[in-house]
């Protein structure tokens, strides 16, 4: 089912933007700026708040979005944390913020999706789906944005991560709405 196979895909790839921003930020402000652990901790924590706040709100969001694009645009609010980050890397909390809370969203209501559209008598599988989406994204997330930073470092692996999350919310807007019953 299409709908199954865009919410997994959109769980992957924002499961790997946050983990790799994570990743690479912590790398960023410890040996390129210097920071202790515990302020890069500090930092980081904009991030987790944003995703708990996202994960909160998505239930609204997904009421009030008749057109099928709210989960379009929580990759394109991450791919706007990753522009902001790649541009500006230091004012990085706020960047963070836009990752985080477009990955409480997509964690939320992609999940959502992939239970909506699940034939009935696959539903009890559909938690592994989900479950091994999140992990393979994080994963794949980390080593994708880490082999970038080799050659472009911090704001050149960030930049090329927001190209490609901002394509993947056009395909999805172009798919459609993964939340609408099948």
């Amino acid at each position: 089912d299409l709908g199954f196979s865009a919410a997994t895909a959109t769980i992957v790839v924002s499961a790997g933007i946050t983990l790799g921003v994570t990743y690479l930020t912590s790398l960023h402000l410890q040996n390129d700026r210097g920071w202790s652990a515990s302020e890069t901790g500090l930092v980081l924590l904009w991030q987790a708040i944003a995703t708990t706040v996202g994960g909160i709100l998505a239930p609204t969001l997904a009421r009030i979005d008749h057109r099928g694009l709210v989960l379009p645009a929580a990759l394109l609010l991450q791919a706007a944390g990753l522009a902001w980050a790649a541009t500006d890397p230091v004012t990085i909390g706020p960047a963070l913020l836009l990752v985080g809370a477009g990955f409480g969203v997509i964690g939320t209501l992609g999940t959502t999706a992939l239970f909506v559209s699940a034939p009935a008598d696959a539903v009890s599988q559909v938690g592994v789906v989900q479950e091994v989406s999140f992990a393979l994204g994080s994963g794949l997330g980390i080593a994708v944005l880490a082999a970038l930073a080799v050659p472009a470092g911090y704001s050149g692996s960030l930049a090329a991560a927001a190209v490609g999350v901002t394509a993947m919310a056009a395909a999805l807007a172009r798919i459609g709405n993964p939340l609408a019953p099948a």
